[in-house]
C-alpha cells in the first residue's frame, strides 16, 4: 500500500512540475516589434508585438504552434524545420527547460547504474557522447547566437559589485555544503560511497539515493551549461570539451576519494580554484596547449596516486 502511494505521489509531483514549467513557458509579457534586425521578423509576430502583449498562441510558418516570445529579435527556442515548427520560451521557461533536460539525463544515468549495473564511468561517458552527438545533429555544428540581454546577464552581469556566476556558485556551494553535512540524505550519500553493502543492510535505500545523486549531478551540469552559454552569449555545440578532465582533477585534488565515502564540497571548491589557477598560469606563461594537456594529465595521475596511498595507509 505504501509503495503504491509513493508511486502515485511521484507521478503527481512530475505532473505538477510539467504544469509549472508549461505555465512559465507560456506566460505572456510585453515585447516590441522594433529592434536591430526588425526587418527579419515574421510579419505575424510584428503585428502581434506592436506595443502589446504577445499572445502565446500564434501562427509561425503557416502552422499553429505554441509560441512564447522572449525577445522577438532573438526568437529563442527550439526550431523543428522538418515540421515547420518553432517552440519558443520565456526567459525563465528556457532556464527551467534546460534544468529539466539536465535532470532527466542525469536520472537516466542513475537508472543505467542502478537497474543494469553499468559502471558509472561507462554510463556517464556514454551519455556525454550521446548528448554531444545530438547537439551536433540539431545545430549542424554551428553556434546559436543572439540569446538576449536578459540571459546574457547571467554570465556577464554584476550584482553588488560581484559577477553573477560567482553569486550562483556561492549559493550552490553554501546549499550543498549544508546539505551534505547536516541532512540525513547527505549522510546517506557518504555512507553509500564508503560501503554500499553495509548501507543496504542498515536500511538505506541505496538505489534510490544513487538515482537522486545522478539527477542532482545532471541538474548542476545544466546550471554550468547555462552559465557558460550566457557568458559566451552563444550556444556552442562543442563547448565544454575537456571540462570533464578538469572536473575530475578538481574533485580529486580537493580531497575526495575515488574509492568513495570521503570528501567535502569546500575541498572540491579549493581543488577547482587550484585547477583554475593552473590553467590561467599556463596560458599566461605562453605554454603550448598540447603541453598543457600533458601537465594536467600528470596532475590528475599524481592526485589519484596520493589518494590511493592515503587510503591504503588508513586501512
Amino acid at each position: 500500500m505504501n509503495e503504491a502511494r509513493k508511486k502515485t505521489n511521484t507521478v503527481l509531483t512530475l505532473l505538477l512540475a510539467v504544469l509549472l514549467i508549461t505555465g512559465l513557458c507560456l506566460f505572456p509579457f510585453p515585447v516590441h516589434a522594433e529592434g536591430p534586425e526588425g526587418d527579419d521578423y515574421p510579419e505575424e509576430l510584428k503585428e502581434a508585438g506592436k506595443d502589446s502583449l504577445v499572445d502565446p498562441w500564434n501562427f509561425y510558418n503557416r502552422e499553429c504552434v505554441s509560441f512564447v516570445a522572449w525577445r522577438l529579435n532573438d526568437r529563442n527556442g527550439l526550431a523543428f524545420d522538418g515540421a515547420n515548427l518553432f517552440l519558443g520560451f520565456t526567459f525563465w521557461g528556457g532556464i527551467l527547460a534546460a534544468l529539466l533536460v539536465g535532470g532527466i539525463l542525469g536520472a537516466f544515468n542513475g537508472w543505467m547504474v542502478t537497474r543494469f549495473k553499468v559502471p558509472p564511468f561507462v554510463a556517464t561517458l556514454g551519455m556525454m557522447t550521446i548528448a554531444r552527438g545530438l547537439t551536433m545533429l540539431y545545430t549542424g555544428g554551428f553556434p546559436i547566437t543572439g540569446l538576449g540581454k536578459s540571459f546574457q546577464f547571467l554570465g556577464t552581469g554584476w550584482l553588488l559589485g560581484i559577477p553573477m556566476p560567482v553569486w550562483v556558485a556561492a549559493l550552490i556551494i553554501a546549499f550543498f555544503a549544508f546539505y551534505m553535512k547536516k541532512t540525513p540524505t547527505g549522510r546517506y550519500i557518504y555512507a553509500i560511497g564508503g560501503n554500499p553493502r553495509a548501507s543496504l543492510l542498515s536500511g538505506i535505500r541505496v538505489d534510490r539515493i544513487i538515482l537522486w545523486v545522478y539527477t542532482l549531478a545532471g541538474l548542476l551540469s545544466a546550471v554550468a551549461g547555462l552559465l557558460v552559454t550566457a557568458r559566451l552569449d552563444s550556444a556552442q555545440p562543442n563547448a565544454g570539451t575537456g571540462y570533464e578532465l578538469d572536473a575530475i582533477a578538481a574533485v580529486v585534488i580537493g580531497g575526495t576519494s575515488l574509492s568513495g565515502g570521503k570528501g567535502s564540497v569546500l575541498g572540491t571548491v579549493v581543488g577547482a580554484l587550484i585547477i583554475g589557477v593552473l590553467n590561467n598560469g599556463l596560458v599566461l606563461l605562453n605554454v603550448s596547449p598540447f603541453w598543457q594537456q600533458v601537465i594536467k594529465g600528470f596532475v590528475i595521475l599524481g592526485a589519484v596516486i596520493i589518494d590511493k596511498y592515503s587510503t591504503r595507509k588508513q586501512h
